[in-house]
């Protein structure tokens, strides 16, 4: 069959079924649309044509050359020449997600950070209640955690409370101090190494910057670098 009969075939066969609503099935003995999808930009559904045993793949511009305009066409044509978005418009979203993604996720970790912090404020209040309870009955501060019950006890990053007793002490090595506030605790030290990890007697060294202190003898406590 030539493509003078295809085209006529198509003239004749397809325009009224397409508006009768009927988009699939077997149309004819000689004319039979296999598949009908809709395309991207400006073109129109694709149909696949089978003739006198012959496959045929043609690609129509149904407003142009059958002068019909189906329910699909005219969707098509209210929304514009696409339905998909555009690389533009893709990249905009990817903008937008990331600028998002900048402002929020530090604000979640920062979040995430305060929590443990007073965390760990609220365990070193709970020990230093506890120890101050022993300094009453014996005058003296325990030697180590474990004897007033906290030696398994860990911070909010997983790492063991730091403690050492200077009261009644032979001359303990690694007292905390803080410029001209040399100790600055006069009885016991007791405190978290904080987010990182790290420490160092002083208050001004940069590993100590975040730790979680109990300072002044109880009177204050907080993270070094509030203090």
């Amino acid at each position: 069959m030539d493509e003078a009969a295809v085209e006529r075939a198509i003239k004749d066969t397809v325009p009224s079924l397409l508006e009768s609503g009927l988009a699939r099935g077997v149309f004819a003995d000689r004319c039979r649309p296999l598949l009908l999808v809709p395309s991207l930009g400006r073109t129109y559904p694709v149909l696949t044509l089978m003739l006198a045993g012959r496959t045929r793949w043609h690609t129509m511009r149904y407003q142009k050359r059958l002068g019909l305009r189906t329910a699909s066409a005219r969707v098509f044509a209210a929304r514009g020449p696409s339905d998909g978005f555009t690389l533009i418009e893709l990249v905009l979203v990817a903008a937008l997600i990331g600028t998002l993604s900048m402002i929020i996720i530090p604000r979640l970790f920062g979040y995430a950070e305060r929590v443990r912090e007073k965390q760990a404020l609220v365990d070193i209040r709970e020990m230093d209640a506890d120890i101050g309870q022993y300094v009453m009955d014996n005058n003296l501060p325990p030697p180590s955690l474990a004897t007033v019950g906290y030696g398994s006890l860990v911070d909010p990053w997983g790492r063991p409370y730091e403690y050492l007793q200077i009261m009644g002490a032979d001359k303990p090595k690694g007292v905390r101090k803080d410029h001209f506030l040399v100790p600055v605790n006069s009885d016991y030290d007791l405190y978290s190494r904080g987010p990182d990890g790290k420490t160092g007697a002083p208050f001004t060294a940069k590993a100590s910057r975040d730790d979680i202190v109990r300072a002044s003898n109880g009177s204050w406590i907080g993270p070094v670098y509030e203090f």
